[in-house]
């Protein structure tokens, strides 16, 4: 009992430090209460204590348990996915696959990267080659645009020429030709017929080309025929002088049509006596537009 290390004195000091230590305002029974207190509150907080951590947790369960993105779910499209990387036709292995192809072509000495960068070098030189690269282009362009600027024979020029053809299409006034004709050897004489099927009276002028002589003279005109509406008209010039002709019919406006034919008789003999010759006769549509002079 009256041992120094363990007897009553060492027990009476021990138990006042214990006294002392749960007496202690930092981490005494007090502080210890008050603690607890708290941890209480916490646990009991309507925001975020146990009641709510259950709700929570709750709600977790839910969700994991759902069966349109739940665990299950998740689990099937993970399987899914799997069987979509292990695919045989287009899984990791055919992709890997694939890939070397592209590797294999990308480094393919007849059409890899090697053979592409040698071919726009390539493309390179054609385009500063002095005889047909674009400093030569450009040259070519310009003469291109010289031409086309002509006034012989550009664009301005051609345009007048398809205007021209165009009128004996459907234009308003044409100058109409047949052309040079080989005189038929029974040919005496040409009749040229023009009707007006207008309300409207018109003229024209007729002539009668000799290309025998160079450069071709008028045979016969210019003359000018006025037609009343809704009438005809016709000439009839001699053609025995010579082998080659062309009748012309200029200041045709729309609605006026003519016609031309050879006969074997003279111009005496009355239209309606007329022997025609087919090889000399001319409709209206085998007429064409008379491109340059006119006189």
């Amino acid at each position: 009992m009256e041992n120094p290390s363990f007897g009553l004195e060492e027990i009476k000091s021990e138990v006042i430090n214990i006294e002392s230590l749960l007496e202690n305002p930092s981490y005494g029974l007090e502080e210890i209460k008050s603690e607890v207190s708290n941890i209480e509150s916490l646990l009991e907080n309507p925001s975020f204590g146990l009641e709510e951590i259950k709700s929570e947790v709750s709600n977790i369960e839910s969700l994991l348990e759902n069966p349109s993105f739940g665990l299950e779910e998740i689990k099937s499209e993970v399987s899914n996915i799997e069987s979509l990387l292990e695919n045989p036709s287009y899984g990791l292995e055919e992709i890997k696959s694939e890939v070397i192809a592209i590797e294999s072509s990308v480094n393919s000495p007849s059409f890899g990267l090697f053979e592409i960068k040698a071919e726009v070098i390539e493309i390179i030189e054609d385009i500063q080659s002095p005889s047909y690269g674009l400093v030569e282009i450009k040259t070519e362009v310009f003469a291109i645009e010289s031409i086309v600027s002509s006034p012989s024979h550009g664009l301005v020029e051609i345009q007048s020429e398809v205007a021209a053809i165009l009128a004996t299409i459907d234009g308003d006034i044409r100058n109409l030709t047949t052309g040079a004709i080989v005189k038929d050897a029974l040919a005496e004489s040409v009749i040229i017929k023009i009707i007006n099927n207008t309300n409207t009276d018109h003229s024209v002028t007729v002539t009668v080309m000799d290309w025998d002589s160079v450069p071709r003279v008028p045979l016969a005109g210019p003359e000018i025929v006025s037609v009343n509406a809704l009438s005809a008209e016709h000439r009839v010039f001699e053609v025995t002088p010579f082998t080659q002709y062309e009748v012309r019919v200029l200041g045709v406006p729309s609605g006026v049509y003519i016609w031309s034919a050879t006969r074997s008789d003279s111009t005496a003999v009355p239209l309606e006596l007329s022997d025609l010759l087919p090889a000399n006769t001319f409709r209206h549509q085998e007429f064409v537009a008379l491109i340059g002079e006119t006189d």
